[in-house]
This record gives structure tokens, sequence and C-alpha cells, in this order.
């Protein structure tokens, strides 16, 4: 699958999921060159910030998703990590020209909106209240043939929890992120949230879990 970013110096750069799946971003001119390589991080999106390139990506161990920035030789430049584990979108036609509007969303916060200028700086420019009174907690578990599963605990801070959700999902390219909860009341639960390539294959990933 190829995914158009944006025209920048003299060629269009472009998402590239044609080798293991991760995503690589590419720069097609006179000629085609590789920009960002593949690696063992997923990378969900990403977008132009005036001679810089941001993707987004999913942290492979926590299960939230970053921002690396490179130059056009795919050098890094810098991360933005965000306060809390969060999905992060980006408002493609809503920035100015040399700036980057993102929305970011988490368990115990409903929207931040965050601009971040072409020299990095970032600042909140609109966000919901956060829920204070509750915790977020990464865990692991085994499945029935070794492999690791990362999941989240999302509790009261002063709360035992003792009920789960078990949810599974499988779409090809489309994974499923951490995203806002209704946390007004109860004490909680517990989000399981296993990353698979999706399609046919999330089945057999959820067996024995």
């Amino acid at each position: 699958m190829y995914h158009p970013i944006d025209y920048i110096d003299g060629c269009l750069a472009v998402r590239a999921y044609d080798r293991g799946g991760m995503g690589r971003i590419i720069c097609v001119g006179d000629d085609v060159r590789e920009v960002v390589p593949e690696s063992r991080e997923y990378m969900d999106s990403a977008a132009t910030l005036g001679d810089k390139i941001a993707s987004i990506y999913i942290d492979p161990d926590y299960y939230f998703e970053k921002i690396y920035f490179y130059d056009l030789k795919g050098n890094r430049l810098g991360i933005y990590v965000p306060e809390y584990p969060s999905s992060i979108y980006v408002y493609v036609d809503q920035a100015f020209s040399g700036e980057l509007i993102v929305e970011l969303t988490s368990f115990v916060q409903r929207y931040r909106v965050v601009r971040i200028s072409s020299n990095l700086e970032t600042m909140v420019i609109k966000e919901s209240g956060v829920h204070k009174n509750f915790v977020v907690e990464h865990k692991y578990a085994r499945s029935h043939d070794g492999t690791r599963i990362h999941y989240f605990i999302v509790r009261k801070k002063d709360s035992t929890q003792h009920r789960a959700i078990l949810y599974g999902y499988g779409g090809f390219g489309i994974p499923f992120t951490t995203e806002s909860l209704a946390l007004q009341g109860g004490d909680g639960f517990i989000s399981f949230q296993v990353f698979v390539f999706g399609g046919a294959l999330w089945p057999l990933a959820m067996r024995g879990c």
C-alpha cells in the first residue's frame, strides 16, 4: 500500500507498506529514494512540517502513539511523546504553513489540541478536562504460545480492579489505539489491546488469551 504525504523539496513523499508492512517513507521524483526506513514500530500516519517530515508511530512496547521528526535525508531531529498514553490525529488542512496541528485523545482526556512549530516547539491551544482521579498502568500477559500481550489498566487511584473487558478487532492496516472513555462513574476497567496485523490473523492471535 502507498499513501502520498505531500510534495516537498522537488519530490513526492509517500508512506509505503511494501516490505514488512510496518511502513517506511520514500521520496518519488526523478528517481525513488528511501528517506525513512522501516523499523519495528508501526507507522500510523505522516505529514510534512515545513522542510521536515513528522511520522506518527505506535510504540511497540507500550502501545501509545508518538511523533518522530525527520529531515529529508532521514536524520531524526526530535521526538514528541504525549503526557498521557494517547492516539494522535493530524489536522492536515487546518494548519498554517510551517506548523502542524495535532489532536491527542487518551483514556483520561477526551482531547488535547497541540500546535507544533517548524523548530519543533509545542504549545497546547485547546484541551478538555483530565480525569486526574484515574491512573493508567501498563501490564503484560502471556498467551498460550508464549506471546507477550500488552494491556492497560485504567482505574481510580484508590480502587482495586475486579472486572475486565476483553476486546479483539482485526482490520488490515487499521490498528486499534488508545481512545477516550466515559470515566465519570465506576472504578475503572482493564483494556487488553493486542497489536496484530489484522484481517484473518487476529483470531489466531487472540486465541488462548
